[in-house]
């Protein structure tokens, strides 16, 4: 993958058959070009740009997905692709899916930004858009990633046959549906999200974004995932969507640590005492190469990214203010052998 810090921005001319994402954008469908019936034609070359952005996410073609709304384009996401996208076929379904949900989140949230402008001041107004913005790039990751094992999947089975795909289906929506509520947030920037779901299981959460990651990230970085769950869990106070929100984080972070492959265990234990009080607890534990001291000293504070492009610092900042929302604590543990995060959420009373 080339250095993207000295690279100079691709642009594109929106016309047709300039580009196969112009195309993507002007005629508002997903585009594939393994199979498109343009490059198919005899002498007929794929256009230089777009050997250039296969050449970069390193595929053998690109999957081009409009996200625009009426008469406004928001973008064109463009993901590698290693076969064909065949029409109608359930990888496709999907993925307009998904485009038609990001389309009404990105129409409502400029709604809201505009009517937003003149009552908050640009710094709150960048910070808090920052943060909603790294938030939302989290579950994108995951259904970018996922689609990919997906299609794997569904392509291999027999006609009529299930084999579970539709429960991860459900999964891969109800990511959608939160990167959604996550964008919506820019409603009002003045106050906290009221949570419309108090409440969430611990164990089924974790359980649910495990099967997750390791059809998706996992999977692609060769890493083992175990869970160590406590039966005795109940169900904690905190809201769901924040506590997906923090271990998101967590294992996402803990996933681009292990370059090289590597394991990660998640924990669970119902009740542990801390000063005469009553957690739950939850350990997210890798086998990376630990965390520098110099870093640690400042882990939970905003500050650039050491992880280069893409990575805005924000993640471990914006999860401490969760935990510390839902009362509870986060602490980290690291070394030459891994790291390890402890989270404390009170139990009730």
């Amino acid at each position: 993958m080339p250095d993207h810090s000295d690279s100079v921005p691709i642009k594109f001319r929106l016309e047709a058959q300039r580009s196969l994402v112009a195309d993507a954008a002007l005629e508002n469908r997903v585009l594939c070009s393994i199979g498109h019936n343009h490059y198919d034609q005899p002498d007929c070359q794929m256009p230089v740009v777009d050997q250039q952005i296969v050449h970069l996410v390193q595929a053998d073609g690109i999957i081009c997905i409009p996200i625009r709304q009426d008469n406004t384009l928001f973008c064109v996401l463009v993901v590698g692709c290693t076969k064909a996208l065949q029409k109608e076929s359930p990888q496709a379904q999907l993925l307009e899916y998904f485009a038609d949900e990001i389309s009404l989140a990105c129409e409502d949230t400029l709604k809201h930004i505009r009517a937003s402008e003149n009552n908050v001041s640009n710094e709150e107004l960048n910070r808090r858009a920052q943060e909603i913005a790294h938030e939302a790039n989290n579950p994108l990751n995951i259904i970018n990633n996922y689609l990919l094992s997906l299609g794997q999947k569904l392509a291999e089975q027999p006609a009529g046959v299930d084999s579970g795909i539709q429960e991860e289906l459900n999964i891969v929506r109800e990511e959608v549906e939160r990167t959604s509520q996550i964008l919506m947030r820019l409603k009002d920037l003045k106050h906290d999200t009221i949570e419309t779901q108090p409440g969430v299981n611990i164990n089924d959460e974790i359980q649910n974004l495990a099967t997750l990651y390791k059809s998706s990230i996992f999977l692609l970085k060769s890493l083992q995932c175990q869970l160590n769950l406590d039966p005795e869990m109940s169900r904690s106070a905190i809201g769901r969507n924040q506590f997906k929100q923090i271990l998101t984080n967590l294992l996402k972070n803990a996933a681009e640590a292990m370059a090289n492959g590597g394991s990660i265990t998640i924990s669970s234990t119902a009740n542990v005492n801390v000063n005469g009080k009553d957690f739950a607890e939850i350990l997210i534990e890798d086998s990376g190469p630990g965390i520098p001291e110099s870093v640690l000293k400042d882990l939970f504070t905003p500050i650039t990214s050491t992880k280069g492009n893409g990575h805005s610092g924000l993640g471990l900042s914006i999860t401490k203010n969760l935990v510390k929302d839902a009362k509870g604590t986060i602490s980290c543990r690291s070394n030459d052998n891994g790291t390890i995060f402890q989270i404390l959420l009170p139990n009730k009373a």
